[in-house]
């Protein structure tokens, strides 16, 4: 160490940060609120001019196959838990795809629009839910109407369905990646640049040279244990 340095314990991390965050002057601070603004300003800027939005709409079925005479209340329940499974299974269907393209007259493949959608069954329930995703929230609405419609037909004889009830949607379009959550993570980002900017110059300046690097610690800092060295290498 060279002569008339500060020589400062080891702290912990969190010890570190928290003196760190006690030694901010108001100005500091102030400036770190002003950097998440802009960010959050850029991050909602480039949202609305560059990021192309996508719309999710659903629609939910029950399937309720007819009960046999001889079949039980449980039996016939097992079974529909299994043959929702199924169709949530068969979710992906060229057919279907085929048939919805030309009830909608969509300028797009089957594989294009399979891409778009997609099913899964809610756990332990006879409720399957289609999903479709769009830039048109109108077009995702129809697709994801059109499509569960034109699935359940492709494959009800396939895996022995032979009733179902739809008791939800098409739901409201809602886009994926909102402009709210763009512009809060921008901001975010900005306070923590700002922060680690500040923090590496505190860390940097904290070395005591002159009797007037002194002013640097008017605040307390926790757990900070200084000593110096005099010219002719004595402790002081």
């Amino acid at each position: 160490m060279r002569k008339g340095e500060k020589k400062t314990a080891q702290l912990p991390l969190w010890m570190r940060v928290l003196n760190f965050l006690f030694a901010l002057t108001p100005r500091q601070i102030l400036l770190v609120l002003l950097s998440g603004v802009i960010c959050a300003g850029l991050a909602l800027l480039l949202t609305k001019t560059m990021v192309k939005p996508i719309y999710s709409s659903t629609v939910t079925v029950a399937v309720v196959n007819e009960r046999p005479r001889k079949q039980s209340d449980i039996e016939n329940l097992s079974v529909s838990y299994q043959l929702a499974q199924s169709l949530a299974a068969a979710g992906k269907n060229i057919t279907a795809a085929e048939h919805t393209i030309d009830r909608l007259d969509l300028d797009m493949t089957p594989q294009e629009l399979l891409g778009k959608v997609r099913a899964s069954r809610k756990t332990k329930t006879m409720l399957v839910r289609f999903y479709a995703t769009d830039e048109d929230p109108d077009r995702a609405q129809a697709i994801v109407q059109v499509y569960s419609e034109e699935l359940i037909k492709a494959v009800a004889e396939s895996v022995l369905i032979n009733h179902t009830e739809q008791v939800h949607g098409p739901s409201e379009p809602t886009a994926i990646g909102s402009n709210n959550g763009n512009t809060t993570g921008g901001g975010i980002l900005g306070c923590l640049l700002a922060l680690f900017f500040f923090y590496r110059k505190y860390r940097s300046g904290r070395v005591v040279r002159r009797g007037e690097d002194l002013k640097m610690f008017q605040k307390p800092l926790l757990g900070e244990v200084c000593s110096f060295r005099s010219a002719k290498g004595g402790s002081v």
